[in-house]
């Protein structure tokens, strides 16, 4: 029987699908990652050298659907940003990604923001444990004059295996 099931397992491999004799396994897979997210801007702090901000949304991602995501994102003045988000999917799993965007990659007149940058998938939990993989990120944010918050769109382009 152990061995029906191995041949069974390498059958299922070879084919891309997942194959266990427990509760849950995944088979690596390589994807093209396009989504597009919106988010708003909970709390923003001014340290001396950047701005700090926190935020919440979603995105719609093609391959994988709806996740929310908890964004941590600081811009020093000299022109860099960088952030960290948590994506959760519907049944919990965890999609982990850095964010990082060079001098001259972002702008921001005082009520407008354009941004881009790459976004690094760095592991998770359940299927996203060993996420590899980076898109492109492109962007824009917007401040609302009435309340202060910000809100933004990004749209994201690349690759990833989970």
């Amino acid at each position: 029987m152990k061995h029906n099931l191995k041949f069974a397992c390498l059958v299922a491999v070879l084919l891309g699908t997942a194959c266990s004799d427990g509760p849950t396994a995944y088979v690596a897979k390589k994807q093209t990652v396009e989504s597009s997210c919106t988010t708003n801007i909970h709390t923003t702090q001014m340290a001396a050298d950047r701005l700090i901000m926190d935020m919440t949304g979603q995105c719609d991602f093609k391959a994988i659907g709806k996740m929310d995501i908890v964004i941590h994102q600081e811009c020093l003045f000299a022109g860099t940003c960088s952030n960290t988000t948590t994506h959760v999917a519907s049944n919990g799993d965890q999609l982990k990604s850095t964010w990082f965007s060079a001098v001259g990659q972002n702008s921001f007149d005082g009520t407008n923001a354009v941004f881009e940058g790459v976004e690094t998938y760095v592991g998770g939990t359940g299927r996203f444990a060993n996420a590899t993989g980076s898109s492109a990120v492109k962007g824009t944010a917007k401040v609302d004059a009435a309340s202060g918050g910000f809100t933004g769109k990004y749209t994201a382009l690349g690759t990833i295996t989970f």
